[in-house]
């Protein structure tokens, strides 16, 4: 698990922002575009999405905010959202099971207690701890 946390480095507290098009929103665009990752070209007639590092977070927003930028909050810790979704992922990866086979006992129960650590972590895990 170290490993993946690894991994994921600064995806932990990155957000996805939804930028809503008001006037001047593409002079704000230029300001902060070495500071984002535009998920969705930047416009003056439709919304703009952007992925924002933790570390350039509160600048961004507060550019945003200074220039009467409305924007809302896609997703909210981008990491969790890739280590949740990986986790999902590696209970339906598994190359030593094969249901048209008959498994060992020990194969069997390994699964499962795959299974109930990923529902347990899913269910009872608080991203907030993870700085």
């Amino acid at each position: 698990m170290d490993a993946l946390f690894f991994y994921l480095g600064n995806s932990f507290r990155s957000q996805v922002l939804k930028v809503f098009v008001q006037e001047g929103s593409n002079k704000v665009f230029a300001k902060i575009k070495d500071e984002v990752e535009f998920w969705t070209e930047p416009s003056n007639v439709r919304e703009t999405d952007m992925l924002v590092k933790k570390e350039k977070l509160e600048g961004v927003k507060e550019i945003l905010n200074q220039n009467d930028i409305k924007y809302s909050v896609m997703i909210e810790n981008v990491g969790e959202v890739i280590y949740k979704q990986r986790l999902v992922s590696s209970l339906k990866q598994n190359p030593d099971m094969n249901w048209d086979d008959y498994q060992r006992y020990d194969v069997v129960r390994e699964l499962q207690i795959r299974q109930v650590c990923v529902v347990f972590f899913l269910v009872f895990c608080d991203f907030n701890l993870i700085d």
